[in-house]
């Protein structure tokens, strides 16, 4: 096979604009080069994008089963759902015993009103 002679004639400047505009949508090399660049640099992100998540996945995954000791996510739901409702109960006893002290303590008030009250009168 006899090696090409061919070299581009890099002395006129080709009119990227000019072919883009021509409506039959082609494009000249350098402006495929320049498309395929473009795609093969957003491959290259999405892959380490992927990578990342699913290191992320596995680092959760791993955290997730040594602190609730599983990672599936039905059973981690359900551990959920019954911690939500263990708090909800843990909230509704502790405004019960705040209300209880708020009325004890009013009922001191009033006592403490009423017995200065007495000591007052001659």
């Amino acid at each position: 096979m006899a090696k090409s002679s061919f070299t581009a004639d890099t002395s006129r400047a080709t009119p990227k604009l000019a072919t883009r505009a021509r409506g039959d949508g082609t494009q000249d090399i350098d402006e495929l080069r320049e498309h395929y660049d473009k795609l093969n640099q957003q491959r290259i992100e999405a892959g380490a994008n992927l990578a990342n998540a699913q290191k992320e996945f596995a680092d959760l995954k791993n955290e997730a089963v040594k602190e609730y000791g599983t990672d599936d996510l039905v059973q981690l739901q359900e551990m959920l759902k019954q911690m939500t409702a263990a708090n909800e109960q843990k909230r509704i006893d502790y405004q019960t015993a705040l209300e209880k002290i708020e009325a004890e303590l009013a009922e001191v008030e009033k006592r403490y009103e009423q017995s200065e009250q007495g000591e007052s009168r001659p």
